[in-house]
């Protein structure tokens, strides 16, 4: 199933220092942006020989871009560094669908996301004690998997595990009705390789 092992760092220091500066947890509270929140415009990456960062495709780049549907076109990718080798460079690329725009999350992206998901509601959290909850993560897959519920619900989209490929999925098999989008595993339950939801989808 895995073409590139996909390992985020655990989760301790996400949590905000209640005795660090005011204006920087006020910062924290405003839901940026997807270009904020992944820095699409920040390219100052440092990559190893033989790799690549791999770039946004913002919707300001797309200038037919139009949000008819429910599920935002947007497609959402992560990884521990946008720097990949060229293989993967191209297996990425496949995700590129017309009028869709693609956002690639590195470690920096899923740890600031997360961040405003602890100081939401007020400070309470998007969900009761996830603070608490994630100070007990210790491995990348389970800070994943929280990572990707919290980015669907602020943002809607697409997710997709960086080593899946597209196959027979393209931009036109999301219908504009469509609330949400499953595949199905063979134990009969939902996806988390692969799933797709409008913002706010219970």
């Amino acid at each position: 199933h895995t073409i590139v092992q996909d390992q985020h760092a655990n989760a301790p220091h996400l949590i905000p220092n209640s005795n660090g500066d005011s204006s920087q947890q006020e910062e924290l509270r405003l839901l940026p942006s997807l270009e904020e929140l992944v820095q699409t415009n920040a390219y100052n990456y440092s990559c190893p020989e033989g790799t690549t960062p791999f770039p946004d495709r913002p919707i300001s780049s797309l200038p037919s871009f139009t949000s008819e549907k429910k599920i935002p076109k947007t497609v959402h990718i992560t990884s521990k560094s946008r720097c990949v080798p060229p293989y993967m460079y191209e297996h990425i690329k496949e995700w590129e669908f017309d009028d869709h725009a693609l956002y690639f999350h590195d470690d920096e992206a899923v740890h600031r996301l997360l961040r405003y998901a602890i100081l939401d509601n007020d400070g309470a959290g998007l969900v009761p004690n996830l603070e608490k909850t994630l100070s007990c993560v210790t491995n990348g897959a389970s800070l994943s998997d929280i990572w990707r519920y919290a980015l669907l619900w602020y943002y809607g989209g697409i997710y997709t595990d960086i080593d899946n490929s597209p196959n027979k999925f393209n931009g036109t098999t999301i219908q504009p009705e469509d609330d949400s989008f499953f595949t199905v595993e063979s134990l009969g339950i939902p996806s988390q390789y692969f799933f797709a939801a409008s913002p706010h989808h219970p």
